[in-house]
């Protein structure tokens, strides 16, 4: 079945929340860091894996804006 503009932009709304849920978590590691340096051992084995897959769901949400104006096209 082929992918709709409904479909993509739900995929856009779900990459989009996912995206920002990740970014607080990392913000509050990182401030969390900043303001204690103690307890870098704990939030970095943290943060070097979630900014991985960040990055992933920002490459996967590119690709779903561009399979939007595809689609909207």
């Amino acid at each position: 079945m082929a992918r709709t503009v409904k479909d993509c932009q739900a995929d856009i709304a779900e990459y989009e929340k996912s995206l920002a849920e990740l970014q607080a978590i990392l913000d509050t590691m990182r401030d969390s860091i900043k303001v204690n340096p103690d307890n870098i051992a704990e939030f970095q084995p943290l943060i070097d894996l979630t900014e991985p897959r960040h990055k992933e769901d920002e490459a996967k949400l590119a690709g779903l804006i561009k399979e939007l104006a595809v689609l909207q096209a």
